[in-house]
């Protein structure tokens, strides 16, 4: 295994063999690469990264939206293909950009949980202005605890299992690197792209568990138009956290789909 920082982001590269596709993991809003361990899926080749703002990743150097998605092709590009990616929201939402924008460079993606951004204008400007009072009653990390606990008890999250368990896991992340990571990686930082992702639908495939609406109907409108879809009965928002089995079985049964 290969624990690297390659400017500025921090991964671990994992080689079972140098035949096989390369798997790129890429985790949601305050997780970091080792949320993948959880997942008993051993890829020939995997590529586990910390985004901008999470983990061990730098960020100096990344403003924008753009920073990050060029951040993550300059390292991508230098392991070889065939590449697939695996994303869980905030992972999700970069990697259909990524698929979108270099098709060329991934044979598919597993998009876990992610939105393909926000159509009208107005609302996306709103989602910044909601996004960046997030966390602005947050002082200390006690209040980022309290914080954790209030956020997954949201509709998308409310029955995800092991809760007590995942707040702990997060509570030890550096809440001021989040509010940045909203500020630069945030819905309302990152366009549009449902259309542009339905050239590629072929090589997209949506999951999402039943008990998280607001994802079983994108998911829904992704298979009305003849996009690849499958919705995990009983799962919350965190599919591979909530059924770590069944999201392993899924990628081993469907990847050579592509």
């Amino acid at each position: 295994m290969q624990d690297k920082l390659s400017k500025p982001l921090h991964f671990e590269y994992v080689e079972l063999s140098n035949e096989g596709p390369l798997f790129i993991f890429l985790h949601g809003f305050m997780g970091n690469l080792k949320d993948w361990e959880r997942v008993p899926f051993t890829p020939p080749r995997g590529l586990y990264i910390d985004l901008p703002f999470h983990g061990k990743s730098h960020q100096s150097s990344i403003t924008t939206w753009n920073d990050c998605l060029r951040s993550l092709i300059d390292l991508i590009s230098t392991f070889g293909g065939p590449r697939i990616l695996v994303g869980y929201s905030l992972g999700g939402r970069i990697a259909l950009q990524l698929i979108s924008d270099h098709p060329n460079m991934f044979h598919g993606l597993f998009c876990e949980s992610a939105s393909f951004g926000i159509k009208d204008e107005q609302e996306r400007e709103q989602r910044k202005l909601k996004d960046d009072l997030l966390f602005a009653n947050i002082k200390d990390q006690e209040g980022f605890i309290r914080f954790l606990k209030i956020w997954y008890e949201l509709p998308l999250f409310k029955a995800i299992k092991n809760k007590d368990d995942l707040i702990s896991r997060r509570s030890h992340g550096d809440f001021k690197k989040y509010q940045k990571a909203l500020q630069v990686l945030g819905p309302g930082n990152q366009p549009y792209i449902f259309n542009e992702a339905l050239n590629y639908k072929n090589k997209i495939h949506f999951l999402a568990g039943t008990t998280d609406r607001k994802y079983c109907e994108i998911a829904k409108l992704w298979k009305s138009h003849g996009g690849k879809s499958s919705l995990f009965k009983g799962s919350s928002h965190n599919i591979h956290w909530d059924q770590p089995q069944e999201f392993a079985r899924y990628l081993n049964d469907h990847y050579c789909s592509f």
